[in-house]
């Protein structure tokens, strides 16, 4: 009976990636659920570096942009709102 032989599936490789980085915001606990999320590739003494007011209250993530417009927006996880706030900064460049 002839018999079947099967190699292992080659392991994925990952090509070296290039282009602009995901940045993520850098939080800053204030105490009680909330945090101030900051972009972290600007100077801490950059008065523009300062991105949201994030609080955490009643199962929900509430976020105050610091920038453009100053409506409340409302997320399910800090999780959902971190990604939220990290769309909104500007891409690294990698090196």
């Amino acid at each position: 009976m002839p018999t079947t032989q099967t190699s292992a599936p080659a392991t994925p490789t990952t090509a070296p990636t290039t282009g602009p980085m995901p940045r993520t915001p850098e939080l800053i606990w204030l105490g009680d659920g909330a945090w101030v999320a900051c972009d972290g590739a600007r100077p801490a003494d950059d008065p523009s570096r300062v991105i949201a007011y994030v609080e955490c209250k009643d199962h929900l993530v509430y976020v105050l942009p610091a920038r453009a417009s100053a409506e409340v927006r409302t997320y399910p996880t800090i999780r959902d709102a971190l990604r939220a706030l990290a769309a909104t900064l500007q891409p690294s460049v990698r090196p």
